[in-house]
């Protein structure tokens, strides 16, 4: 497959052998890569093709925008809401649920917290969803402590180095 466009350094489009647009996501796929380069097979992590052209495009913007991570946790979302609680889900749900994961993100780092007037509501009248809704909230956590632990360890390196250096001066 060859690049029809980078998209960022973990994500490019590409045309699938359906002659369907499609995102190609893994880690540094479109490092230093341009269009018609071909597809390192080896890197790819995950393939996204939304059948309607407009929200495949609308979706490309989005992960242009943000980072993939987001759509890779959207991704785990939709294969649990299947396969483990055998929900309907309609395809938009990877534009939304990716857009509104990264403004939740957003707004907890600005330190806005909003209330949820309506969970209870929710837990009662849509048990499954909500479960669903709570394991997302542990893998988006699992997600930025793993990124936490490696900014962390790289400050603690720095520091313990930077103490070296300067004690030898």
């Amino acid at each position: 497959m060859k690049i029809l466009r980078v998209l960022n350094t973990n994500s490019v489009v590409t045309i699938d052998e359906k002659k369907r647009e499609v995102i190609i996501t893994g880690p540094g796929i479109g490092f230093k890569k341009k269009k018609g380069e071909c597809i390192d097979d080896t890197l790819i992590d995950k393939i996204y093709c939304l059948e309607d052209h407009d929200k495949n495009h609308t979706l490309q913007e989005i992960v242009k925008a943000i980072s993939e991570r987001y759509l890779a946790i959207v991704g785990k979302v939709v294969q649990a809401a299947k396969t483990e609680y055998h929900l309907k889900i309609n395809e938009v749900l990877y534009i939304t649920l990716t857009d509104h994961i990264n403004s939740v993100i957003e707004r907890h780092a600005e330190g806005i917290r909003l209330k949820n007037m309506i969970k209870m509501d929710i837990q009662k009248f849509y048990p499954k969803e909500y479960e669903l809704g709570e394991r997302t909230v542990k893998w988006i956590q699992e997600f930025h402590w793993k990124m936490m632990r490696r900014l962390l360890l790289l400050c603690i390196l720095f520091h313990q180095r930077w103490r070296v250096v300067t004690h030898r001066l």
